[in-house]
Protein backbone atom coordinates (compact mmCIF):
# COMPACT_ATOMS: atom_id res chain seq x y z
CA UNK A 1 0.00 0.00 0.00
CA UNK A 2 2.96 2.45 1.03
CA UNK A 3 4.69 1.68 -2.92
CA UNK A 4 1.53 2.42 -4.51
CA UNK A 5 0.95 5.92 -2.21
CA UNK A 6 4.68 6.52 -3.16
CA UNK A 7 4.28 6.06 -7.05
CA UNK A 8 0.89 7.57 -7.16
CA UNK A 9 2.64 11.25 -5.28
CA UNK A 10 5.80 10.93 -7.10
CA UNK A 11 3.82 10.41 -10.99
CA UNK A 12 1.68 13.36 -9.46
CA UNK A 13 5.18 15.53 -9.08
CA UNK A 14 6.19 14.47 -12.10
CA UNK A 15 2.58 15.13 -13.81
CA UNK A 16 2.54 18.49 -12.70
CA UNK A 17 6.35 19.92 -12.89
CA UNK A 18 7.08 18.61 -15.79
CA UNK A 19 4.05 19.37 -18.25
CA UNK A 20 4.82 23.13 -16.88
CA UNK A 21 6.36 24.74 -19.58
CA UNK A 22 7.44 27.98 -17.39
CA UNK A 23 9.47 25.52 -14.93
CA UNK A 24 13.22 24.55 -15.50
CA UNK A 25 14.82 21.35 -15.17
CA UNK A 26 16.61 23.03 -12.25
CA UNK A 27 12.87 23.35 -10.31
CA UNK A 28 11.67 19.93 -11.66
CA UNK A 29 15.16 18.40 -9.83
CA UNK A 30 14.53 20.16 -6.42
CA UNK A 31 10.59 19.22 -6.51
CA UNK A 32 11.58 15.26 -6.93
CA UNK A 33 14.70 15.55 -4.67
CA UNK A 34 12.37 17.18 -1.82
CA UNK A 35 9.95 14.65 -2.13
CA UNK A 36 12.65 11.69 -2.30
CA UNK A 37 14.12 13.49 0.69
CA UNK A 38 10.64 13.95 2.64
CA UNK A 39 9.63 10.07 1.77
CA UNK A 40 9.99 8.24 4.99
CA UNK A 41 9.76 4.80 3.32
CA UNK A 42 12.86 4.44 1.35
CA UNK A 43 12.47 0.48 0.24
CA UNK A 44 9.39 1.07 -1.34
CA UNK A 45 10.26 4.23 -3.33
CA UNK A 46 13.39 2.86 -4.58
CA UNK A 47 12.01 -0.41 -5.65
CA UNK A 48 9.55 1.67 -8.05
CA UNK A 49 12.34 4.50 -9.23
CA UNK A 50 14.63 1.57 -10.53
CA UNK A 51 11.65 0.34 -12.50
CA UNK A 52 11.34 2.99 -14.37
CA UNK A 53 14.39 4.56 -17.02
CA UNK A 54 12.57 7.86 -16.72
CA UNK A 55 12.97 8.13 -13.40
CA UNK A 56 16.77 6.77 -13.45
CA UNK A 57 17.51 9.89 -15.42
CA UNK A 58 15.72 12.53 -12.88
CA UNK A 59 17.89 10.36 -10.23
CA UNK A 60 21.12 10.97 -12.39
CA UNK A 61 20.11 14.45 -12.98
CA UNK A 62 19.77 14.50 -9.12
CA UNK A 63 23.81 13.83 -8.43
CA UNK A 64 24.44 16.13 -10.90
CA UNK A 65 22.81 19.12 -9.07
CA UNK A 66 24.28 17.44 -6.05
CA UNK A 67 27.89 17.53 -7.09
CA UNK A 68 27.43 20.77 -8.26
CA UNK A 69 27.19 19.69 -12.44
CA UNK A 70 25.46 23.00 -13.74
CA UNK A 71 22.85 21.90 -16.46
CA UNK A 72 22.86 22.72 -19.91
Amino acid sequence: MQSLICQSALNFILNKFTKAAHLTIQQTVHAIASFIYLTRNKIALDFYLRRSFFLVNILKAIQRFKSGVIFR
